[in-house]
């Protein structure tokens, strides 16, 4: 009787082994790792390889990783299934991501908004300080318009790239609506790390200048395509965004800004440029007049008798000088100072 029930419960046993069905699992947690630019999921044990399909593509995978250094920026989607010896399983969930290649961000002003790289798929967070205050402005396409706060001053700018309530990137560049005066007589060059291109008024520039690992290099043929004013963005590990201000030529003063009267008359002598003077005042009353002064190929001579006076008339310390001169369409104001004895 013994040997009967054990009869039976072995061959129980072997026909509910024959019977269980093996499970294949597919890959677990793939994710996007967006600096190293690879997919990853949990290794699982025994398994062949995988199969991945990206966005309609097959491709076979070794190890629980793979690279997508071959693959250009733009959204994809993943599944993959796990391949054994005995079976396969089914394929995961469909998985979403975008490649954002940073060494390929662009940022430049064209009338007044800021334009940068477009990644499909995703919005857009910019961070800007205002006082004290952080200030976020979430966007849903590549551009901002820049607020009138931020006009005539230098800003540092951050735009987040953000999937899925992620971050997925993040750039930050100097935003200079400061003017930057540049004369086309001078070399010009701008120190910035890596630049990859030139951007002027929202249109990419390939000539006239010169990329060095530590600055660009401007050309005088680059700077006679600016009228007057113009925004020059450059792309690289340090995006600036500058405001040109171009002058023909630099007034040149010869003599000191600041001379000490010593009961003489005062010369103060320019090296022109093509520049012609304008006008000439003091910043505080008596004024002077055409007689209290001459000016003669770049040479001011402040009269004594105009300075005397002038110190006899006020409290000051000092005369404050303001002078206007003009070259073509610019105009250049220059203060000069005589200071009187103690």
């Amino acid at each position: 009787m013994k040997i009967r029930i054990l009869i039976f419960i072995l061959l129980s046993l072997v026909i509910f082994s024959a019977c269980k069905k093996e499970i294949f699992y597919p890959p677990q947690e793939i994710i996007y790792n967006a600096e190293e630019n690879r997919l990853s999921w949990d290794k699982l044990h025994n398994v062949n390889h995988y199969e991945l399909i990206i966005n309609e593509k097959n491709f076979d995978a070794y190890d629980n990783t793979f690279d997508l250094s071959a693959f250009a920026d733009g959204v994809y989607t993943v599944k993959a299934k796990s391949i054994y010896s005995k079976g396969e399983s089914l394929y995961s969930i469909p998985y979403t991501f975008t490649i954002f290649t940073k060494e390929n961000y662009e940022v430049y002003v064209k009338e007044d908004t800021i334009y940068f790289k477009e990644t499909p798929g995703t919005t857009y967070r910019v961070i800007y300080k205002e006082n004290l205050d952080n200030i976020n402005v979430a966007l849903n396409e590549n551009s901002f318009p820049i607020p009138d706060t931020l006009k005539d001053k230098k800003s540092t700018i951050i735009i987040e790239t953000i999937q899925n309530n992620k971050v997925i990137d993040k750039t930050t560049f100097t935003l200079n609506m400061n003017i930057t005066k540049v004369y086309k007589d001078e070399p010009f060059y701008v120190n910035s790390l890596n630049p990859k291109a030139i951007y002027l008024d929202g249109l990419e520039i390939k000539e006239g200048f010169t990329l060095q690992e530590d600055k660009v290099i401007f050309s005088d043929s680059f700077l006679n395509n600016i009228n007057k004013e113009g925004l020059v963005s450059i792309v690289g590990e340090e995006n600036q965004i500058l405001r040109l201000h171009i002058i023909p030529k630099k007034l040149i003063l010869l003599s000191e800004t600041t001379q000490n009267f010593v009961d003489m008359d005062v010369l103060f002598e320019y090296q022109l440029n093509g520049y012609k003077l304008t006008s000439i005042t003091s910043l505080n009353n008596p004024k002077p007049t055409d007689n209290d002064y001459t000016f003669n190929d770049g040479k001011l001579i402040i009269y004594k008798d105009y300075i005397n006076y002038y110190m006899n008339e006020t409290e000051s310390k000092d005369l404050i000088l303001q002078l206007s001169f003009n070259i073509e369409d610019h105009n250049e104001i220059v203060y000069l100072s005589i200071t009187f004895p103690a």
